[in-house]
């Protein structure tokens, strides 16, 4: 079963969760999440911290970000329908998609320019004069 790692964001902090929990689908670890968001918010306003600070980055086993999961809302009730999820599982995985697409465009760009360099670098010296 895949690995899903739960890293909480807040003010000022960032607490890297470095066990993560096993779920079958990222759907699973995503309500889980969810749950939990919900839980810290009452936790959350019971000590005056305003909830809509904190969020969940949920990243796989090789560190990459799947999805970020504000707290903002988490609480109500009428946001956790099945098709908001889905909808929002949806967004963030088009949205993690396209991110990793541009980085590995940028990545491309960085190689050719790097190999363009070290071609340069080989050619024999000139002289100017």
């Amino acid at each position: 079963m895949p690995r899903f790692f739960f890293h909480l964001a807040s003010p000022g902090e960032y607490s890297r969760d470095d066990t993560g929990t096993e779920f079958a689908t990222f759907y699973d670890a995503y309500l889980d999440a969810h749950r939990a968001a919900a839980d810290m918010s009452c936790d959350l306003l019971s000590q005056s911290a305003d909830p809509n600070r904190y969020s969940f980055v949920i990243s796989d086993g090789e560190g990459h970000t799947l999805a970020e999961l504000p707290f903002v809302g988490a609480s109500r009730r009428g946001d956790s329908s099945g098709r908001e999820i889905r909808a929002r599982i949806a967004r963030s995985m088009a949205d993690a998609r396209r991110l990793r697409a541009e980085v590995k465009a940028e990545s491309c760009k960085a190689h050719a320019a790097l190999a363009e360099i070290r071609a340069l670098l080989a050619r024999p010296a000139t002289s100017a004069f």
